[in-house]
């Protein structure tokens, strides 16, 4: 029992936080890049792109639920994959030709849906939160 209620206050916390620290992260990364302050190559250059559809998706889900008063909607899978696909094909492919800034990466691409399957362990993860309470 302690072990389930450990991980319940674990899982509850960094749900609770999540989006507001990856936030912040993501803040100072790009203002560190405006500044031109040197930033490890992860962080450079990866970082932002793993954090990025956490903070989409959450954004996304936090103002359905606001509209359609509707404080335990989730996004369904398909949607968040087409979301994160979507983000992949348009960063990856299509940006990089038409201007310098962007570059296509497949390690970018990993980090787009290494973020999806954070936010989606941190949804799915809510039933079975519940589940372990009622018991």
């Amino acid at each position: 029992m302690w072990l389930h209620n450990y991980q319940f206050r674990a899982y509850y916390w960094i749900k609770k936080v999540y989006f507001p620290v990856f936030l912040v992260i993501g803040s100072l990364i790009y203002f560190a890049k405006i500044n031109n302050l040197t930033l490890t190559p992860f962080i450079n250059n990866y970082l932002n792109d793993l954090l990025c559809i956490p903070l989409v998706l959450w954004i996304i889900q936090t103002t359905v639920r606001i509209v359609k008063s509707m404080s335990d909607f989730q996004l369904p899978i398909l949607l968040q994959l087409v979301i994160t696909s979507g983000y992949a094909i348009y960063f990856e492919i299509i940006l990089p030709p038409l201007h310098e800034r962007y570059t296509g990466d497949f390690w970018d691409v990993i980090c787009y849906f290494t973020g999806w399957l954070f936010f989606y362990m941190m949804n799915f993860k809510r039933d079975v939160v519940s589940d372990m309470k009622s018991n």
